[in-house]
């Protein structure tokens, strides 16, 4: 936008009326992009278009370097805020793998638990099956239509003349045929 309006201002001066001579480049060839007036030095209005054409450039210029570092300003201040974000979440993330790990360490020690109390019913009866009792030689069909009460009997009447306490029950008889 600058550059454009000093480029105008040059084209204006030069259709000014002032006979152009072509200058030599470098390599000795002529060009048409360098092309110099020929007369004197432009008037000093119209240095004076030019100084002010820079001018404005200069400060369109000024203008958009300003907005640049106000942008770069927001983005820095976005990075802060993002890295703050960043490092919150990765401490959260940390806790949470923390709090997993322990969590993880729990359930193991819960599933042992409960498989030890899953197996305590299985240990008490296998100590109430070897607590039983089998009486080898009553003759079959003595115990009568109630063996239990039977066995009471027949099981204190063989203690008690040896002075042991005959002070039980039997929860549970049955007779089982011989092999």
């Amino acid at each position: 936008m600058g550059l454009s309006k000093t480029a105008h201002t040059l084209a204006h001066l030069l259709d000014s009326g002032a006979p152009l001579t072509q200058a030599e480049g470098r390599n000795g060839s002529s060009s048409m992009d360098c092309m110099l007036p020929t007369s004197s030095p432009p008037p000093a209005d119209k240095l004076d278009l030019i100084l002010q054409e820079i001018c404005e450039s200069r400060a369109a210029t000024d203008h958009r370097i300003g907005t640049i570092a106000t942008d770069l300003g927001i983005l820095e201040d976005n990075h802060k805020n993002l890295t703050t974000k960043v490092r919150s979440v990765d401490g959260t993330l940390t806790d949470l793998a923390s709090q997993h790990t322990w969590n993880i360490n729990t359930i193991f020690e819960l599933q042992r638990r409960i498989q030890q109390l899953h197996n305590r019913p299985e240990d008490a009866d296998g100590c109430v099956r070897r607590n039983n009792m089998r009486i080898i030689g009553i003759p079959e069909g003595g115990e009568g239509t109630n063996p239990s009460q039977f066995i009471e009997e027949w099981f204190c009447s063989a203690v008690a003349p040896h002075g042991l306490l005959t002070i039980f029950v039997v929860e549970r008889a049955h007779s089982v045929p011989p092999c």
